[in-house]
């Protein structure tokens, strides 16, 4: 018993060096788990704002191209209501063409009967004047 006696404080530091070691590994791992964890969480953290700050742009966007399509749209319209008072205009000036037409082709046929009755006119002229 004196070998036991003699190393009993060597055989318990080894032992608590042993428990020391077997809680050192465990709690390592725990704490490798846990900074895993940490990385994780600080990975999933920045992943969200990555996403906010990517939705956030999206949504500017969006608004730019809303306005964008609201100003088209307004100025679409614009261009409706000028191409209707150009179809007026357009309907009131073929109307006023076919008018002017119509009454270019009687002044061109009373030419031509005038034309005709002075023609006939000179011949009763040159008939008066032989006689």
């Amino acid at each position: 018993m004196s070998v036991f006696s003699d190393n009993l404080g060597i055989i318990i530091t080894g032992i608590t060096g042993a428990i020391g070691g077997i809680v050192a590994f465990f709690g390592g791992k725990n704490l490798k788990k846990s900074e895993e964890k940490k990385s994780e969480s600080t990975a999933n953290i920045e992943i969200g704002k990555a996403y906010q700050q990517m939705a956030e742009q999206n949504n500017e966007f969006m608004k730019s191209l809303r306005e964008k399509v609201d100003f088209q749209t307004r100025e679409i319209e614009g261009f409706k209501d000028e191409n209707r008072d150009q179809r007026k205009d357009l309907k009131a000036l073929h109307s006023e063409m076919s008018t002017l037409t119509n009454e270019n082709n009687n002044l061109k046929q009373m030419v031509v009967e005038l034309k005709l009755e002075n023609k006939n006119l000179l011949e009763e002229i040159k008939k008066y004047r032989k006689i």
